[in-house]
């Protein structure tokens, strides 16, 4: 039994990656930093921000850091041919940019499909004459009774 249990711990300490061994995991565990971004909004083509590191380990004291659009991975997006990424969550739930930009078009007008319109015009022509043809029956059956039954 000592033995599946050191050779899955084996298996496991393979499968996992080995971000403690040049002591980055380590570095950002004691690192100080304050980030401060634009507030949420909708515009997927703008995104800004400032890092701010405090890290007691080194010399570095107040090192700023610019973001801009290059420092943002949206909702969904998918990185490949990439070992590890250390990331900051910063727009989460209703304050994601895509889930305001997608409610920000919303208010925007609806698309249809060409055959969509086509048919809504052929519903309404389709009312507009049975409400013509119920108004001339009408018309048509009080003066056919009018006429036969006052005689």
């Amino acid at each position: 039994q000592q033995q599946q249990e050191s050779k899955q711990q084996e298996e496991d300490a393979e499968a996992a990656p080995a971000l403690t061994d040049d002591g980055v995991t380590r570095a950002l565990c004691t690192m100080r930093a304050n980030l401060s971004v634009d507030s949420p909004n909708g515009q997927l083509d703008s995104f800004g921000g400032v890092l701010t590191i405090d890290d007691p380990a080194t010399t570095t004291q107040g090192a700023e850091s610019r973001l801009n659009l290059d420092n943002l991975l949206l909702r969904g997006s998918v990185l490949r041919n990439t070992g590890h990424v250390y990331g900051i969550a910063v727009y989460t739930g209703e304050e994601t940019k895509i889930r305001q930009n997608s409610s920000a078009k919303r208010q925007s007008r609806i698309k249809r499909s060409s055959v969509e319109r086509t048919m809504n015009r052929q519903i309404l022509g389709m009312f507009a004459m049975q409400m013509c043809i119920c108004l001339f029956s009408g018309v048509g059956a009080g003066t056919w009774t009018s006429t036969h039954q006052g005689g």
